[in-house]
């Protein structure tokens, strides 16, 4: 993939779209699984707290997240796109960035 193929794709409405599928995907994961398995007391208040306020207005994430999904490793020496790889991309950025994101 060249770089103007790479930078079509990430700038796209179509990118943008598929990152909030991910983060829903994400959401509910926790949602419904819940979040008894996150063993750090703070991470996972701050999961929950991020679950309540997506489910409120997950447009106040969806473009944080897909700007710092664009410059994630995964996303940046991946050569395709794929629904995989903005997932990866996704959960890394929940793992990492949860407190900046909120």
């Amino acid at each position: 993939m060249t770089l103007e193929e790479r930078n079509t794709i990430l700038n796209s409405p179509s990118f943008h779209d598929r990152i909030r599928v991910a983060f829903c995907d994400w959401i509910s994961y926790w949602a419904i699984n819940g979040t008894d398995s996150i063993e750090d007391p703070t991470l996972r208040s701050q999961t929950e707290s991020m679950i309540q306020s997506a489910v409120e207005d997950i447009d106040k994430y969806t473009g944080k997240i897909t700007v710092l999904a664009i410059s994630d490793a995964g996303v940046i020496e991946a050569t395709e796109i794929t629904d995989q790889v903005i997932r990866n991309a996704v959960t890394s950025i929940m793992s990492n960035a949860l407190e900046y994101l909120m």
